[in-house]
C-alpha cells in the first residue's frame, strides 16, 4: 500500500515537472529568474521521479538497466543548482564553456561506474567507500557553495532592507530560500538512500526514501505553477501588483489614476474629500520634481523627504501612493530611478562609467536590485537595453 502512494506520488510529481520543463523553455530567455541550468535540473528531478514511480507499478528490467547506467549523470542536477543560483545573481542566461568543468565528477563517476566490477558493497567495499565519500564531498561542497552565494547576495542585506524591498524582492529571497532548503534536504535524502541501500546489499539507484523527494518538488512545482511571476519573471509581477500593460512601454506610461477609488477607512475617506480636487495639481508637482531634482538618486529618500520638500502634508502623499498611484512608494521610487538610468544612458553616461556605477547613480543600492527594476519595467536588462542600438552593439 505504501509503496503504491509512493509510486503515485512520484508519478504525479514527475508529470507535473515536465509541465514546468516545457514552459520554462518558452520563457527563459526573456527570464532574470529562470536559467538552463535550473531547466537541466527539473528534467533530471523529472526523469528520476517518473521512472520510480512507473518502476513501482511495472518493473521493466532493460528500462532499468539504462537507468543505472545513466544515474551517475542524472547527479549533474546538484552542480546545475549551484550554477542557477550563480547565473541568477550574475545575471547569465547564457551557457560558458567553463561551465563544463563542474560536470567533471558526474562525467567521471558515470566511467568509473562502467568498469566490469560487480558493484555491491560486500563484494567491493572500497569502490563503495570511493562512491559514497565523493558522493558526500560533492553534495556537501556544491551546497555550501549555494548557501555562500545565496547569504552574500540575499539574506546578508534582507533584514536591514526588508522595510524598504520591494514586492519584487520580497518574493526573489522567499523564491531562492526555499529552493535552497530542499537542495539540503534532498542532498541529504540521497545519501541516505545511498547508505540505505548499501546496507541492503542492493545495486546503489539512490531511490529509497522518493516519497519525501516527490511530495518536496511536487510543492516547488506547484509553487511554480500558482505564482506565475516565478516562472515568467519580475515584469510579470509588476504588472500583477500594480495593474501595468506591456512591459517595455511601462516607462513611458502614466502611473497615474485620477479616478476614486473605494477608501478602506474613515480618516482616508475624509482625505479624499479634500485631496480630490487637488489630484491633477499633486500629479504634475511630483512629476516635475522628480524628472528636474532626481530626489531619488538619494538612496535614503523617503516619502516625509519629499513632503518637506515639496511642501505637501505627508497624509496627502500617503494618500495619492495608496489609492491614486499604480505603484506603491517604494515601487515608485525604482520607477523613477529607471528613469532617470535611460536619461543617463542618452547621455552617453555609460561612455565612460560602468553599469554598476549607473546603478549607483541613479540610487539602487546594488546592481542587482536596478537590474531587477529595470528588467520589470522596460522588458530588457541594463545591458540589452542599451546594446539593442546597432551603434553600440
Amino acid at each position: 500500500m505504501l509503496l503504491g502512494i509512493e509510486s503515485f506520488i512520484s508519478i504525479v510529481t514527475g508529470f507535473v515537472g515536465f509541465l514546468v520543463v516545457f514552459l520554462i523553455a518558452f520563457s527563459y530567455r526573456s527570464n532574470s529568474l529562470m536559467n538552463i541550468y535550473l531547466l537541466i535540473g527539473f528534467i533530471i528531478v523529472s526523469i528520476r521521479l517518473l521512472h520510480n514511480g512507473l518502476n513501482g507499478f511495472y518493473e521493466n528490467p532493460t528500462l532499468n538497466k539504462i537507468i543505472s547506467i545513466i544515474t551517475p549523470l542524472l547527479l549533474s542536477g546538484i552542480p546545475s543548482l549551484y550554477l542557477y543560483f550563480q547565473n541568477l545573481f550574475y545575471h547569465q542566461n547564457r551557457f560558458r564553456k567553463r561551465d563544463l568543468l563542474h560536470f567533471i565528477y558526474p562525467i567521471s563517476l558515470f566511467i568509473f561506474l562502467l568498469l566490469p566490477i560487480d558493484f555491491k558493497p560486500v563484494q567491493n567495499f572500497y569502490r563503495f567507500v570511493i562512491l559514497l565519500g565523493s558522493l558526500m564531498v560533492m553534495a556537501i561542497t556544491y551546497t555550501f557553495l549555494s548557501v555562500r552565494i545565496i547569504y552574500i547576495n540575499v539574506w546578508k542585506g534582507y533584514a536591514k532592507n526588508k522595510i524598504d524591498a520591494t514586492v519584487q524582492q520580497r518574493l526573489l529571497t522567499k523564491w531562492i530560500t526555499f529552493l535552497i532548503i530542499a537542495e539540503v534536504l534532498v542532498c541529504m535524502r540521497l545519501l541516505l538512500s545511498v547508505i540505505y541501500e548499501a546496507q541492503l546489499n542492493e545495486a546503489i539507484f539512490g531511490y529509497s526514501f522518493t516519497a519525501v523527494q516527490g511530495v518536496l518538488w511536487l510543492i516547488i512545482f506547484l509553487m511554480i505553477l500558482i505564482h506565475p511571476e516565478i516562472l515568467y519573471g519580475y515584469a510579470k509581477l509588476q504588472r500583477r501588483v500594480s495593474g501595468l500593460n506591456e512591459p517595455e512601454k511601462t516607462v513611458q506610461e502614466s502611473i497615474w489614476n485620477s479616478e476614486s477609488e473605494p477608501v478602506s477607512n474613515t480618516q482616508d475617506a475624509k482625505l479624499q474629500e479634500v485631496i480630490v480636487e487637488k489630484l491633477t495639481g499633486y500629479f504634475l508637482i511630483i512629476d516635475e520634481f522628480v524628472a528636474t531634482q532626481k530626489p531619488f538618486s538619494n538612496k535614503k529618500y523617503a516619502l516625509k523627504d519629499m513632503a518637506l520638500d515639496l511642501k505637501i502634508p505627508a497624509s496627502h502623499l500617503t494618500f495619492i501612493f495608496k489609492y491614486h498611484c499604480k505603484l506603491s512608494f517604494t515601487e515608485f521610487k525604482n520607477y523613477s530611478r529607471v528613469k532617470h538610468s535611460l536619461e543617463l544612458m542618452a547621455e552617453d553616461f555609460l561612455d565612460s562609467k560602468t553599469f554598476e556605477a549607473m546603478a549607483e547613480a541613479v540610487g539602487f543600492s546594488t546592481y542587482n536590485t536596478f537590474y531587477i527594476a529595470f528588467k520589470a519595467h522596460t522588458g530588457l536588462s541594463p545591458k540589452d537595453f542599451y546594446f539593442q542600438d546597432p551603434l553600440r552593439a
